[in-house]
C-alpha cells in the first residue's frame, strides 16, 4: 500500500470524529437556534399606539396627582373597557381590551396615557383613539381629548425569527459550555474514590457524570485516569469452549467501564486499546470490557488490528481465518470475518452471554488498508453500540497511531512491572494528537505502582 494512499486513510477518519464536548456544544448550540427560530416564526410583532386624555381638577385647575390617580383608576375599570369595545365594534369584548390596554398617569401634561398593544398596527391605533374616546363619555365634562394615536410604522417588540435564532443560538451555546464544565467538575470530583474500587466504579460511573475528558500530550496524563487490573491472564480463560472472566478482575473492568461511560448517552463508540510496553495486555483487557458491557445492555465487538501478531484466535480456539486481513484484501464480506464465542455466566461477566469479535486473520508484516479498515469500523459503528479495536503496540509507531485514527480515543494499557510513568509518557509522546482517554496498570502489583503525580 502506498505512503499517499496510507495517509489519505487517516485524514479521512480523523476528520469524521469530534470530541465529545465540542459535540456536545455544538447540539446544543444548534438546538438554540432552531428554538429561537421557531419562537420568532410563531411569536408575531408587536405594535402600540398612544392616545391622551386631558384631565381637570376642580374649577378648570389642573389635576392633582390624587385626581389623576382617581381619573387612572376609573380609565382601567371594566365600565370604561365595555364602552370602548361598544365604540370599536366587531367581535372585540371588554376583558379583551383591557388585557391589550395599559393605562398610566403623565402629571407634567395633566393628562392620563392610554397605550394600546395589538399584533395589528391599524387594530393598535383604533383601540387607543377608541378607549381616549370612551373615557371622556364615562368620565364627564372633566375629560377631553388629548393627542390622537397614530398608526406606528414599526413593531414595538422586533420579535423577527432571524433575531430571536440568534438570541437561541447564544444561549444554546453558553448552556453547552455550561454543560461540559458542569459534568468536566464532577468527573474530577468522582476521581477522588479509588479507580479500582466498587466506591470508585460507582462515582465515576456515567449517572454521575464520570466521564473522563480526552487529553494528549506527553505530559498530560492524570493520576486520575488510571485503573488497574490484574494479570492480563486472569482476566480471562478459554475452557470448555467458554469464555471465563475472573469475578475479582470484574470489579477493576467495571470501574473501567464507568471511567469510559460505556452505556451513557454521551459515552464513545469507538476505543482503540494499545499496549504501552510489551507485557500490557491490551487484548484480555478490551475483551473483557466487551463482556462486562454486554451484560449492560450495550451490543460489543472487539476487533483485532495487530495483523502483524494475532493472538486471539489462539486465546479462544477458533480458525485464524477469514480475519481482518482477509476483508481488507476483498476475499471476505464483513459477515464473513464476525466470530462470537459464548460467555460461562455467573463468573464475572455480568449477565454477558457471548464475545463477539474480528480475528486478525493469519499474520501479515506489511500492515492494513487503512481506508477500509476505517470504513469497516464505521460500518461495524452502525450496527454494535461500542467498536473496541485491539491495535499493535505503541512501540510500532505508525501502525499503532493508523488503527487509533478511527477511533474516539485511546486506552493506554501497561503493565506495572516496568517503569509506568516512562511507559505511559513515551506512549502518549508517540500518538501525538491522537486523544487517550484512560491509563491501564495490569499485572500485580499495580496499586503500588502507580504514579502518584501527573506524568
Amino acid at each position: 500500500m502506498s505512503s499517499q494512499h496510507r495517509h489519505a486513510g487517516v485524514a479521512g477518519a480523523g476528520a469524521a470524529t469530534l470530541p465529545a464536548p465540542v459535540r456536545a456544544v455544538l447540539a446544543a448550540a444548534i438546538a438554540g437556534l432552531l428554538a429561537g427560530v421557531l419562537w420568532g416564526v410563531a411569536d408575531a410583532p408587536r405594535y402600540t399606539a398612544t392616545a391622551t386624555v386631558l384631565v381637570s381638577g376642580d374649577g378648570g385647575a389642573p389635576a392633582t396627582d390624587t385626581e389623576l390617580g382617581a381619573a387612572v383608576q376609573l380609565a382601567g375599570s371594566e365600565r370604561v373597557a365595555s364602552r370602548t369595545a361598544i365604540l370599536i365594534g366587531g367581535d372585540v369584548g371588554g376583558a379583551d381590551i383591557l388585557s391589550d390596554v395599559e393605562v398610566s398617569a403623565d402629571p407634567g401634561a395633566g393628562a392620563v396615557r392610554i397605550a394600546a398593544d395589538s399584533e395589528s398596527p391599524d387594530f393598535a391605533a383604533a383601540a387607543a383613539n377608541g378607549y381616549a374616546l370612551a373615557l371622556t363619555k364615562v368620565g364627564g365634562k372633566r375629560f377631553e381629548l388629548g393627542s390622537e394615536a397614530t398608526i406606528p410604522d414599526s413593531p414595538s417588540e422586533n420579535r423577527s425569527a432571524p433575531l430571536w435564532g440568534l438570541f437561541g443560538l447564544l444561549a444554546g451555546t453558553a448552556l453547552g459550555f455550561g454543560g461540559v464544565a458542569l459534568r468536566d467538575r464532577r468527573a474530577r470530583a468522582g476521581g477522588d474514590a479509588e479507580p479500582g474500587s466498587a466506591d470508585g466504579a460507582a462515582m465515576a460511573g456515567p449517572e454521575a457524570g464520570g466521564r473522563p475528558a480526552s487529553f494528549a500530550g506527553a505530559d498530560a496524563l492524570p493520576v486520575a485516569n488510571v485503573v488497574e487490573l490484574g494479570a492480563p491472564g486472569d482476566l480471562l480463560r478459554f475452557e470448555g469452549g467458554r469464555v471465563e472472566t475472573d469475578p475479582e478482575a470484574g470489579r477493576g473492568i467495571a470501574a473501567l467501564a464507568a471511567r469510559l461511560a460505556i452505556g451513557a448517552d454521551d459515552g464513545p463508540r469507538v476505543l482503540t486499546f494499545i499496549d504501552g510496553d510489551e507485557a500490557g495486555g491490551a487484548l484480555a483487557v478490551a475483551s473483557s470490557l466487551a463482556i462486562a458491557a454486554g451484560g449492560m445492555g450495550v451490543r460489543a465487538i472487539v476487533v483485532e488490528s495487530d495483523v502483524a501478531s494475532p493472538a486471539l484466535a489462539a486465546l479462544l480456539d477458533l480458525p485464524a481465518t477469514p480475519g481482518l486481513i482477509d476483508y481488507l484484501r476483498g476475499d471476505a464480506a464483513p459477515r464473513d470475518v464476525l466470530r462470537s464465542v459464548r460467555v460461562r455466566p455467573g463468573e464475572g461477566s455480568s449477565g454477558a452471554t457471548q464475545l463477539t469479535c474480528v480475528l486478525a486473520g493469519e499474520a501479515e508484516g506489511d500492515g492494513i488498508d487503512e481506508e477500509r479498515f476505517a470504513a469497516l469500523i464505521e460500518r461495524l459503528a452502525r450496527v454494535y453500540d461500542l467498536v473496541l479495536v485491539c491495535g499493535p503496540p505503541v512501540a510500532d509507531g505508525a501502525a499503532a497511531v493508523a488503527v487509533a485514527a478511527p477511533s474516539e480515543g485511546v486506552v493506554l494499557v501497561a503493565s506495572a512491572a516496568g517503569d509506568v510513568a516512562l511507559a505511559f509518557r513515551e506512549a502518549v509522546g508517540r500518538l501525538g494528537e491522537t486523544p487517550v482517554r484512560v491509563g491501564v496498570l495490569t499485572g500485580s502489583g499495580a496499586a503500588q505502582s502507580r504514579p502518584q503525580s501527573a506524568l
